[in-house]
């Protein structure tokens, strides 16, 4: 009984505090045209937004998803120049359409950090959406944030909730 007991408590320990809400997604073409572009960052962490976009370019590789390109826009904010300030909807369509794409996935950063206090755990909050350019609209979309523990990095509970966030997405 010690020894269940004591799983338990390990198991509740490495455990992180996450919730995710999705769409419900159509089969997304997994050979088409994709472009990854970065994220909208409302954070005060700076580059946030690259950041979660370059592990949703390689997460989506990994899904199998091998046409596919990253496009940063790179438009920086004046009064804080390592903040991403983002892209509208319809200037990443009007670029994709040119480019020949047929999906993009794009998203926003709405944290991206470590807690502040004694144990400075690390916290992240993204949201996704996959464009279908043709047509102009959103055909799936995702948004989470999770926590971890004190010895884990920001990076890795981004790529944990990013993951799981694409789980969701049927990319086929």
């Amino acid at each position: 009984m010690k020894k269940i007991l004591s799983l338990i408590c390990i198991f509740l320990i490495l455990t992180a505090c996450s919730t995710v809400k999705y769409t419900r997604s159509p089969k997304i073409d997994a050979r088409g045209a994709w472009a990854v572009v970065d994220f909208n960052n409302h954070t005060v962490t700076p580059m946030a937004g690259a950041r979660a976009a370059s592990i949703s370019d390689s997460l989506v590789r990994a899904r199998g998803v091998n046409n596919l390109i990253y496009k940063s826009f790179n438009q920086q904010d004046k009064a804080l120049p390592l903040m991403n300030t983002g892209v509208s909807r319809s200037e990443i369509i009007q670029w994709a359409s040119r480019n020949n794409i047929r999906y993009v996935l794009t998203g926003d950063v709405n944290e991206w950090r470590y807690k502040v206090g004694i144990d400075g755990e690390p916290v992240v909050g993204v949201s996704l959406r996959i464009i279908d350019v043709p047509n102009h609209h959103v055909i799936w979309s995702s948004v989470g944030s999770q926590s971890g523990h004190v010895r884990q990095a920001v990076s890795m509970i981004g790529q944990q909730l990013i993951a799981r966030l694409l789980t969701h997405a049927r990319i086929a």
